[in-house]
C-alpha cells in the first residue's frame, strides 16, 4: 500500500473520532493539530524539506488562517519548527 494512501486513510480515521466527541489525543493535542502533523509527516516522507501553510490548508480543506493558528500552537509546544525561506518570505 502506498504511503500517501495510508496517511490519507489514517486522517480519515481521525476524522471519524470527531463524531465520537473525542476532543484530545493521548498527547493532549487537538485532533486538528494531529491532522496538521500527519500532513507535514506525509510531505516529509514524500521527500519535501517542509510544507507551506497554504498546502496544508488545501490538503485538509480548512482555511489558511486556521492552519496558521494550529501551526503556532504546535510550534510553541515544540512539535514543529517554522523555517523562513530566504528566497520567498511567504514560505
Amino acid at each position: 500500500m502506498e504511503a500517501g494512501n495510508s496517511a490519507r486513510r489514517l486522517l480519515e480515521a481521525f476524522t471519524g473520532f470527531r463524531k465520537l466527541h473525542w476532543h484530545r489525543s493521548a498527547e493532549g493535542l487537538k485532533l486538528s493539530e494531529v491532522w496538521v502533523l500527519m500532513t507535514i509527516k506525509m510531505a516529509v516522507e514524500n521527500g519535501a524539506a517542509g510544507i507551506k501553510v497554504s498546502d496544508i490548508s488545501r490538503h485538509l480543506g480548512i482555511a489558511s488562517p486556521t492552519v496558521t493558528q494550529l501551526v503556532k500552537g504546535l510550534e510553541s509546544g515544540g512539535y514543529v519548527e517554522r523555517v523562513r525561506d530566504d528566497r520567498d518570505r511567504r514560505v
